[in-house]
């Protein structure tokens, strides 16, 4: 059983290497020194908080996607951003977007990629 859910949880490592380029990993690493030099400076109890999360974290899914505090709240701001920019950009508009190039190149992105994450797999 043990074998098993080694297995699973290395598997899910190697996914998480292919979803998130090693590129952009350095760059969301980079971001999260920066602001936790920022934090520490102004919010010293924020950041004991944020450190007290990490370490009660599981050693056998430290690597998994999604497990680290600042990786969530990074996408929840993103998101945020876009829905309010989004909407006060679509409420301003006279006449409906036109977005059917986007949804082409949106369309076209996820096929390559997940065409390239399946490939990659099976190679």
């Amino acid at each position: 059983m043990e074998h098993i859910s080694i297995a699973i949880m290395e598997a899910a490592r190697k996914l998480n290497e292919i979803i998130i380029p090693p590129f952009l990993s350095r760059s969301i690493d980079n971001a999260e020194l920066s602001i936790k030099a920022f934090v520490g400076q102004n919010v010293p109890g924020l950041l004991s908080l944020y450190e007290k999360a990490l370490t009660h974290g599981s050693s056998l899914s430290k690597g998994f996607p999604l497990m680290n505090p600042f990786h969530v709240v990074l996408i929840l701001l993103v998101y945020l951003a876009v829905v309010f920019v989004g909407s006060f950009w679509m409420g301003r508009m006279k006449q409906p977007a036109n977005i059917k190039a986007l949804q082409i190149v949106h369309n076209a992105f996820l096929v390559f990629f997940i065409t390239l994450y399946v490939c990659r797999r099976n190679l």
